[in-house]
């Protein structure tokens, strides 16, 4: 058998319909990546809030652990733990406290919280940083960081520790 002969006619602008195709799916794929891309940008912003939101828990109670007074027996002196108590009113972020003074004792960490180097955004606003001491319940304390991101919004991190 003989193969049939192409029209050369019934071929011109063969070519060209494949290229536009060909960079069709390569703009739908590049677009793709791009998206990705931007996800993938946000994921890392906020993991890199929750992780300075937690940091900045664990620095308030590591300075309570150090600066807590104690009696000859080692017990929690429950006096020297409520001054480090902060914006006890509220439980929304953005709504703690009511124009409270802030205790001199953690006076350093609010600073470092609204506009320390890796301070977190919208954590400057009032309102958004608690720190709860409940003596009667095992010496409980619950530091509430709060920050308002521009993509998505309000975040909120809960750190409970006991100091006993």
């Amino acid at each position: 058998m003989s193969s049939p002969i192409c029209n050369p006619r019934r071929q011109r602008g063969g070519s060209l319909l494949e290229a536009l195709i060909s960079i069709v799916i390569f703009a739908i794929g590049t677009l793709a990546l791009l998206a990705m891309y931007g996800r993938a940008v946000t994921t890392v912003s906020d993991t890199q809030q929750r992780t300075d939101a937690s940091a900045f828990a664990g620095n308030l109670l590591q300075d309570v652990w150090i600066k807590i007074e104690r009696d000859n027996a080692g017990q929690v002196l429950p006096d020297s733990l409520t001054k480090f108590a902060y914006a006890a009113g509220g439980n929304a972020c953005g709504q703690f406290g009511g124009g409270e003074v802030e205790p001199t004792v953690i006076a350093p960490w609010l600073a470092a919280l609204r506009m320390g180097a890796k301070s977190l955004p919208g954590a400057a606003d009032a309102g958004m940083a608690q720190v709860r001491i409940e003596p009667a319940a095992n010496n409980r304390i619950t530091v509430v960081v709060c920050w308002r991101n521009p993509i998505d919004g309000m975040h909120r991190h809960e750190t409970v520790a006991y100091i006993n």
